[in-house]
């Protein structure tokens, strides 16, 4: 405590200033942050809805596909359809 007891005026006011200064960087920095989180979550929706889009085309396109080979009674493709 004597180094602040002994320090001049203008450094404890240079001293203030820098506190003030880095309190003013935190809140930048935190504001920052949580714009950072929002377009994660934003992106984070556009990419699920990008994919249950291309899902829901894949799903349409096999649906409405005609079978190019036939069918197998086991239903699993391992026979030869017979």
């Amino acid at each position: 405590m004597t180094a602040l007891a002994d320090a001049t005026v203008e450094q404890v006011n240079a001293l203030g200033a820098v506190t003030e200064m880095l309190v003013e960087v935190e809140r930048t920095i935190s504001s920052m942050q949580a714009v950072r989180d929002g377009f994660l979550a934003v992106g984070s929706r556009l990419a699920v809805d990008v994919a249950r889009q291309a899902a829901s085309r894949d799903e349409a396109e096999l649906a409405s596909r005609p079978s190019s080979r036939p069918r197998c009674a086991c239903r699993t493709g391992r026979c030869s359809g017979g």
